[in-house]
């Protein structure tokens, strides 16, 4: 196992199991520590939210006609990439593979504040996470 993996006190889950949840961002540990971290929705409509998922998407599937009448791709950041990629429930190559879900936020610049990274407290950062989601840091 991996040492985010295992650093995670939630139960994991296979990949086809999870659910959306509205909190953003969903940041999910595989079992050889790759992190998913899904930040928002691109809809149909050519509107976004980089930042918050819809609320009544909480506890469907990616593949649940509400989510599949509204949404074209979902915002993954990987590497310091901001991504549009399918939601990890309906993705192929990690359908059979565990994945444990963090609790942890992320802080992105803002105004005055150059301050970035994945946090498990307002002043705690999980510096592998940050490295998973942004690149080297």
């Amino acid at each position: 196992m991996g040492i985010i993996y295992d650093a995670i006190p939630t139960e994991a889950v296979y990949a086809k199991d999870i659910y959306i949840d509205n909190k953003s961002p969903m940041l999910f540990v595989s079992e050889h520590d790759d992190v998913l971290c899904y930040t928002g929705v691109l809809f149909k409509e050519k509107q976004y939210d980089l930042e918050m998922l819809p609320y009544y998407f909480e506890g469907k599937h990616s593949t649940h006609k509400t989510v599949i009448a509204n949404v074209k791709r979902f915002f993954r950041i990987s590497l310091g990439c901001i991504m549009l990629d399918t939601f990890i429930d309906n993705n192929e190559y990690y359908a059979d593979k565990k994945f444990k879900c963090s609790e942890c936020f992320l802080k992105l610049p803002r105004g005055a504040s150059t301050e970035y990274g994945v946090f498990s407290n307002y002043d705690t950062e999980e510096t592998e996470m940050t490295r998973a989601v942004f690149g080297m840091t």
